[in-house]
């Protein structure tokens, strides 16, 4: 049975959506914001990167629409470490990132292909997903995955799936402490 979300809260979208992120066992994660939940988003924003930077934990814009915004919640020291890893720094640099400078201009980079090109794959770099995975989903085209859960895999299943049930119990308990009354910090402070 699958239960529908009552989402009524930034508090529950983030629970909801990024909960492995906040939890610090996944680097990033997107979040589709409808501006009903937060009408100045830039200021939502501000207010929560003011409140859980010192925790590791940022938001950046990476687009806005009329009536929402992609937001990129990511882990800064999970994140940096692994796009500082041979394999995706050279992978981003060849697709012209400028790897060498700090993680918001690599952020930058990121949003300006998001304009200009919609959606690209390599972002599954910057949500923690496998390299192998992601270099899968280009070459096939993003068909031909063994296994389809958080991402498409076209490597290791059963680790896929024990990360995707790790992924899937840590948003079930944040979302239920948010639902009794637990505010997103109190969950950060004692993850």
């Amino acid at each position: 049975m699958c239960i529908v979300p009552n989402l009524d809260s930034f508090d529950k979208l983030l629970a909801f959506y990024c909960a492995p992120t906040l939890a610090g066992i996944k680097s990033g994660s997107l979040l589709i914001c409808n501006k009903a939940y937060a009408s100045n988003i830039e200021k939502t924003i501000n207010k929560y990167n003011q409140i859980l930077n010192d925790k590791g934990i940022f938001f950046y814009i990476l687009n806005q629409y009329d009536s929402r915004a992609l937001i990129l919640v990511y882990n800064e020291p999970l994140l940096s470490s692994e796009l500082n890893s041979p394999k995706h720094f050279s992978f981003l640099k060849q697709l012209g990132y400028n790897t060498e400078k700090t993680i918001k201009d690599t952020l930058d980079c990121l949003k300006k292909r998001i304009v200009n090109m919609n959606f690209p794959h390599e972002i599954g770099l910057f949500l923690g997903y496998p390299y192998e995975d992601v270099i899968g989903f280009i070459e096939n085209k993003g068909k031909g995955y063994k296994y389809c859960g958080y991402w498409k895999v076209y490597t290791s299943t059963s680790k896929a799936k024990d990360l995707f049930n790790q992924y899937t119990l840590c948003r079930t308990k944040y979302y239920e402490k948010i639902c009794s009354g637990t505010s997103i910090l109190q969950l950060i402070n004692v993850a």
